[in-house]
């Protein structure tokens, strides 16, 4: 099995979700279709690129860029906000509703996951208090700059339920300070490349200008900024977004089949 790591941090965002696009839709490590639907995949795949830049990914497609920036800045609101009601999410995208709990929640707010869900801590042995994972991360640095204890958690115990129709994705976002640099890695068991890649890229880079904003704001480090490692150990596109990725890819049909 192939693999497709990339190490060689990218220029820009934009180059590294065309260059993934490329290659799980071209030359995938799998091809099946789970659920009955066809769908392509590459597993462990790594890209690298500088958290210095500006939060969006420009495709060949005019539509799709449009929808891209719309959906983040909606997307980012309700995570600042730490709502878990579906109806909410449903306002910026149908298929929230459509795989709510029977509660009408939902379990992939990301930021109500770091920001607000005190999880973080134990009450038998920390005096009894509990913290938000970000909190935790800031207090690691607090500690010790040259910590390797600064993780968010996006996927939870609580998540692990069989009927779970918004099984979290992400699995941890981890933040290094070395030499006066800020860097970080972003996991995800799972990410459709249309659907989820794109928009967790472009919050993991969010989240790291929080960071760096925060540690300088509480006077634990005034740090520059590194790179972000983003790994997706199932990296997939459905065979029904064809079309959509094509555009993307500015490609045509005709280029479309998989090359050995």
């Amino acid at each position: 099995m192939s693999s497709g790591t990339n190490n060689l941090p990218l220029k820009s965002l934009s180059e590294a979700y065309l260059q993934l696009l490329r290659r799980v839709w071209f030359t995938p490590d799998h091809i099946s279709a789970p659920r009955g639907q066809s769908v392509r995949e590459t597993l462990f795949y790594l890209f690298c690129t500088p958290i210095d830049q500006e939060i969006k990914i420009t495709t060949k497609s005019e539509s799709r860029n449009a929808k891209l920036v719309r959906y983040f800045a909606n997307e980012l609101e309700l995570y600042k906000s730490g709502t878990l009601s579906a109806d909410e999410f449903g306002k910026i995208g149908k298929i929230w509703k459509s795989i709510a709990n029977i509660d009408g929640t939902i379990n992939s707010n990301y930021g109500y996951l770091a920001f607000h869900a005190k999880e973080a801590g134990s009450e038998k042995y920390a005096l009894g208090t509990t913290d938000t994972h970000w909190n935790w991360c800031l207090d690691s640095f607090r500690r010790d700059l040259d910590t390797r204890q600064a993780v968010v958690h996006f996927s939870r115990p609580r998540h692990l339920f069989i009927g779970n129709k918004d099984q979290v994705c992400a699995l941890s976002m981890q933040f290094f300070v070395r030499a006066g640099v800020l860097h970080a890695a972003w996991t995800s068991r799972s990410n459709d490349a249309v659907f989820g890649t794109s928009f967790d890229a472009m919050w993991a880079l969010w989240l790291c200008r929080k960071m760096q904003a925060d540690l300088a704001e509480r006077s634990i480090v005034t740090a520059s900024l590194g790179t972000l490692s983003y790994m997706a150990h199932s990296l997939h596109i459905y065979e029904r977004d064809r079309e959509l990725v094509l555009g993307m890819l500015g490609e045509s049909n005709s280029t479309s089949s998989i090359t050995p």
